[in-house]
């Protein structure tokens, strides 16, 4: 889609429903970077490609994968 990962990431959290996405930055570059993933529209194909990858992951990490589950 010739985006950064970055904007991938915050383009994919942004849409998630009830969802918003805190960043921060250490530079000028870094803040401008952040800024664009607000330019990016993922497709429901898209977002649901991440998802599944996402799935993927998740299901090898095991039950303690979960950050609230201490």
């Amino acid at each position: 889609n010739g985006i950064s990962l970055t904007e991938l990431a915050l383009g994919w959290l942004v849409a998630r429903p009830n969802t918003a996405a805190i960043v921060g930055a250490r530079n000028a570059a870094q803040a401008v970077a952040n800024a664009r993933a607000g330019n990016v529209a993922l497709s429901a194909e898209d977002l649901a490609t991440i998802d599944r990858i996402g799935q993927s992951v998740f299901a090898t990490m095991g039950p303690s994968s979960l950050m609230w589950d201490w």
